[in-house]
Formats: structure tokens, sequence, C-alpha cells
């Protein structure tokens, strides 16, 4: 490919990367199989995102600084060992 590798400064390992995903999307697709990169995965999500809005249904997760930060219930929620808990009622 003709990658300068002497450094790290020139990206050689994220070019490779790229030409190799190129190269995978290309032969899937030449396949027949379908398979999502990263942008249209992204984009698929922001859609999900305003239909379940728009359904009066908020997306909550921790990475957007417009979702809330709120805990939904029932949920799992760690606990202590229950073989480790001093109840008392033994002694």
């Amino acid at each position: 490919m003709g990658l300068d590798t002497s450094r790290d400064r020139t990206l050689w390992r994220d070019r490779a990367l790229l030409e190799l995903n190129v190269a995978v999307l290309h032969s899937y697709e030449k396949a027949g199989v379908t398979m999502m990169d990263h942008h249209a995965s992204a984009h698929a999500f922001d859609k999900f995102e305003a239909l379940e809005n728009q359904a009066g249904r908020g997306v909550t997760l921790f990475h957007k600084d417009h979702w809330q930060d709120i805990e939904l219930t029932p949920a799992y929620r760690a606990q202590p060992d229950a073989w480790k808990e001093d109840d008392g009622w033994r002694h």
C-alpha cells in the first residue's frame, strides 16, 4: 500500500485499518450480505431515538448531554453476597 511505517505519527495503522474496512464492506456487499458500518449505525440510532421521543418514550443513555440521568425500575442492581452478610439472627 506504500504506507510510511517509519513512525506512528504518519497514522499508517489507521490508513491500513480503513482500507481493511472498505475491503470487508465491499466483499460483503458483493456477496449480497448486509453489514452495517458505524456511520449507518449512528444514523439508525438517531432515527430510533426520534421515533421513541415521538411515541413519548425517552431514550435514557449516559453519553448525550440532553438525555436525563434517571434510574428506571424494576432494575437489576448489585447487592452484597448473601453468604457474606452478617444477618445477626444466627447469634
